[in-house]
């Protein structure tokens, strides 16, 4: 049965209780073992990492009681690989044996588990908070826009002579670059949101798609 090549090193090609299709992998469960519903029967799944590998694969486990496997456990499986061209096929696992159970815990192993995921949040947090602040500050000057345009057009000139002084870094060369009109002014910030507006689709179909 043809697997991913980068499998190989890990899967024992021999026969198991003489059923050519059925493998050995041995590796890590990296998650908590979790039931999933379905309208015929319910199975368990988790999630399997093998030495020297980042990928982790997704392990089902069926017609049994859910297996006492704890998070972190080295454990041998045997089963079939999903007939699949996914560069991450699934694996059905039949039986196990646990060969050395997870380790133990700790409040340093907790802290290091903890610090990794803290700096991918901040970053997130980071980012996220600057397109709030991005979007306030639109927000803000289509506010102030709306209120200088019903002064007059005298000053709401002298407010698009700010932006254009603003938007060339206060540089007399480039001020020649910059001479805002209403329309023109409008235009540029459309195409200023249109970046942002395309990130957050982005993220909420991702996150639509879980």
């Amino acid at each position: 049965m043809a697997r991913p090549a980068q499998k190989q090193n890990t899967i024992k090609n021999s026969p198991v209780d003489g059923f050519k299709d059925q493998q050995i992998i041995q590796g890590i469960l990296t998650s908590r073992i979790e039931t999933r519903e379905t309208k015929t029967e319910p199975f368990y799944y988790g999630f399997f990492k093998f030495p020297n590998q980042e990928q982790e694969i997704p392990v089902i486990w069926k017609k049994q009681a859910k297996p006492d496997i704890k998070k972190g456990s080295q454990a041998e499986l045997k089963g079939q690989w999903a007939k699949s061209n996914d560069s991450r096929p699934s694996f059905t696992c039949s039986d196990f044996k646990i060969i050395t159970g997870p380790p133990e815990l700790t409040i340093q192993s907790l802290r290091k588990q903890i610090q990794p995921l803290l700096s991918f949040t901040l970053e997130q947090k980071q980012e996220w908070q600057q397109k709030t602040d991005f979007l306030f500050s639109k927000n803000r000057a289509l506010e102030k826009l709306e209120k200088i345009s019903k002064l007059g057009s005298q000053y709401l000139q002298a407010y698009l002579l700010t932006k254009n002084a603003r938007y060339a870094n206060y540089q007399q060369e480039l001020l020649k670059h910059t001479n805002f009109t209403p329309e023109s002014y409008l235009e540029r910030m459309a195409s200023e949101l249109e970046d942002t507006e395309r990130r957050i689709k982005v993220y909420q179909n991702k996150e639509g798609g879980n």
